[in-house]
């Protein structure tokens, strides 16, 4: 598991979460690579006040009940081993694949404020650091291909006549962690 914040800047829908993650790797080339596989499980916190007031056109003070955002984010990343020891090995390399990601909408005076759930392409780099046969820390930064959202808003809760509006997003994302592993991948 680990810590993640955003780097999106005023783009960017949350500041902060924590991340869970499942890894497996193999090494290639005589364990010169590691072939990594990954899904990042993300819970955001922290909404981004700003964000949402743009996105919705609404005043800070109606958004106190933002919710919990969601990000799985799958990839797969092939690294190079920069130093290694069974001790101590340090690798590091680009990463691509898939994200989903769950925004809470918002519930006001009757009136639904919602946001599409973007699937898009991520990539990235990520950089691992192994510490004997079972335990790793990491940091990793990705992003994701989706520049807007398109976010919706019905007028009442009985009336689902929506406005609908594109506004700009940054997914850019920092984690950094540390895992357990199950069996070395060397």
């Amino acid at each position: 598991g680990g810590l993640s914040e955003s780097k999106g800047g005023g783009n960017s829908p949350f500041n902060n979460g924590l991340s869970l993650n499942g890894t497996y790797g193999v090494s290639l080339y005589n364990k010169y690579f590691l072939l990594e596989f990954s899904n990042n499980a993300e819970f955001m916190f922290s909404p981004n006040a700003d964000w949402y007031s743009k996105t919705f056109s609404l005043q800070k003070s109606d958004l106190k009940r933002v919710g919990i955002g969601f990000d799985d984010e799958i990839t797969t990343s092939l690294q190079v081993v920069i130093a290694g020891s069974r001790k101590l090995t340090l690798t590091a390399g680009p990463l691509v694949g898939g994200r989903l990601t769950n925004l809470p909408s918002v519930n006001l005076n009757g009136s639904l404020y919602y946001i599409t759930i973007p699937i898009s392409f991520c990539y990235g780099v990520k950089t691992n650091l192994f510490i004997g046969e079972h335990f790793y820390v990491y940091a990793q930064y990705s992003n994701a291909i989706v520049n807007n959202m398109v976010t919706y808003n019905s007028q009442t809760a009985t009336d689902f006549t929506t406005v609908v509006r594109q506004i700009p997003v940054d997914f850019g994302m920092v984690r950094v962690g540390a895992s357990y592993l199950l069996k070395p991948w060397w």
